[in-house]
């Protein structure tokens, strides 16, 4: 039998007993992402902020790439969707070219809100966002502008071009005269695949793994971290276990900052509790308590760090 990386959607009720619909369903409660094999092409990687793409290079890459919820769905609805957006799966596969920024259109942008430099071994997300490698172009409002000033001298037959210019000016001027744009990538359902480690995430492939610290580190949350009161607490075990034995106010700092970012830019929040950080507090989401919203302080994820570390020891000397 050969062990594969990934599997298309038809060979998954065969081997697995999971259906299409059963994976529709999986890609609307944000369990896996469908993921494509892509040939050699140029993305921008880097993090998703409130306000745009921030980059950290230019890289070459030919492997799989999932594609966020919302995309994977529209693929289910309409048997193709395009994109720009992706996350890129192998690490092992991605050649980095530059971290320097490559254009001359000023940022921020409508495709780029920021360059910040990053090298590979500082981004470390397991799948890494990343966008389509833009070229430079004539923005949409410039043809729009030029176009009128063409019209308006063939018209006037040369005269009062200074007026017309002026007036386009005042009304198209505070508009970018060059963009980046991105080609969208059109991404077919029968192409689709879903990713050996999602399946063994969703407990569809046996595993006789013991529990070890570095097992936890490889595990997703929602593999071992059931042994927690509530999600919080989960999050804080996730995210001890991939920061090496980090202190409450280390952690503290690395949440706050993953509550800032979008939810597909998530280091370690990959469920998507967090709502906010706030007053010192992390604000997150309790979806097994009427109270919907909560906070914690440092102090409060002081104790909580105590209390995940003895659990973890328990699981350990078992």
């Amino acid at each position: 039998m050969i062990a594969k990386h990934y599997y298309r959607i038809e060979e998954l009720e065969p081997k697995f007993g999971i259906s299409k619909s059963d994976v529709l369903y999986l890609v609307e409660q944000n369990k896996i992402r469908l993921a494509f094999y892509r040939e050699a092409a140029h993305y921008i990687i880097g993090g998703w902020l409130k306000n745009g793409f921030v980059a950290y290079g230019a890289v070459n890459y030919e492997g799989m790439v999932s594609i966020e919820r919302d995309i994977g769905l529209k693929v289910f609805a309409k048997g193709k969707a395009d994109t720009l957006n992706f996350q890129l799966c192998e690490r092992d596969n991605i050649n980095y070219l530059t971290g320097e920024y490559p254009f001359s259109i000023p940022l921020p942008n409508d495709y780029l809100c920021n360059w910040d430099a990053k090298s590979l071994d500082e981004v470390k997300w397991a799948r890494i966002p990343a966008r389509i490698y833009p070229s430079e172009g004539e923005s949409g409002m410039s043809m729009i502008a030029d176009t009128i000033k063409t019209f308006a001298a063939i018209q006037s037959r040369g005269e009062k071009t200074e007026e017309t210019d002026a007036l386009v000016e005042k009304h198209y001027g505070k508009y970018p005269k060059k963009v980046l744009r991105g080609m969208p990538v059109t991404l077919n359902l029968s192409d689709a695949c879903v990713l050996f480690t999602d399946l063994e995430g969703l407990g569809a492939i046996p595993t006789d793994k013991p529990v070890t610290i570095q097992n936890l580190k490889e595990d997703s949350e929602a593999n071992y971290l059931t042994k927690f009161d509530n999600d919080f607490f989960r999050l804080v075990a996730y995210t001890y276990t991939n920061m090496d034995k980090p202190t409450a106010k280390k952690i503290f700092i690395e949440l706050e900052k993953d509550a800032k970012r979008e939810e597909d830019s998530r280091i370690f929040d990959t469920n998507n509790i967090l709502l906010d950080a706030v007053d010192d507090k992390l604000v997150w989401k309790d979806k097994l308590s009427r109270l919907e919203e909560k906070s914690v302080s440092l102090r409060r994820l002081e104790n909580i760090l105590t209390e995940v570390k003895k659990t973890i020891k328990a699981e350990n000397t078992r």
